[in-house]
């Protein structure tokens, strides 16, 4: 593994866990601000659900669009391609 991949691969890796803590982060806000409904209305959990159901929509679209945008994916796809084509040359 030449230093090129090997700093894509921790690339890759600092992209998927950013997407992590963020969709943690998306989830604790919007549900947080669920529970502050829920107190300041003396209700009973429904606005933390909705919180919850809102923090983990809002938290998986933001994950998809950081995946989309990035290029994990294609540049794996690229590096099994680059390996194929070398498998298939040394016969």
């Amino acid at each position: 593994m030449n230093s090129k991949n090997k700093f894509s691969m921790i690339d890759d890796f600092m992209t998927l866990g950013s997407v992590g803590i963020e969709l943690t982060v998306w989830v604790l806000f919007c549900a947080g601000i669920g529970y502050w409904v829920d107190i300041r209305l003396g209700s009973s959990p429904g606005f933390t659900a909705a919180g919850l159901i809102i923090g983990m929509a809002a938290g998986l679209y933001r994950t998809y669009i950081v995946i989309v945008k990035s290029d994990i994916w294609e540049s794996n796809d690229r590096e099994r391609e680059d390996q194929s084509s070398n498998d298939n040359s040394q016969f």
